[in-house]
């Protein structure tokens, strides 16, 4: 098991994930009007091979798994 753990205003947060990537610098492009209103993201980026991937909105996520 992997997991990551994030500093939030709310203190640190794991998140387990299935693997973790080398870190890159990126640009974050905000979310189209087809996807701007799923909050658990916070924008997208165009990898290097022109993959989209999409950006975690880690405080989102820390909020929703409180409730």
């Amino acid at each position: 098991i992997n997991i990551v753990v994030l500093q939030t205003d709310n203190g640190p947060f794991g998140l387990v994930v299935e693997r973790v990537s080398d870190t890159a610098e990126i640009v974050v492009k905000p979310l189209g009007k087809q996807l701007k209103n799923l909050s658990s993201f916070a924008g997208a980026t165009i990898m290097g091979d022109g993959r989209v991937a999409l950006i975690l909105d880690v405080g989102s996520l820390v909020r929703r798994s409180r409730h």
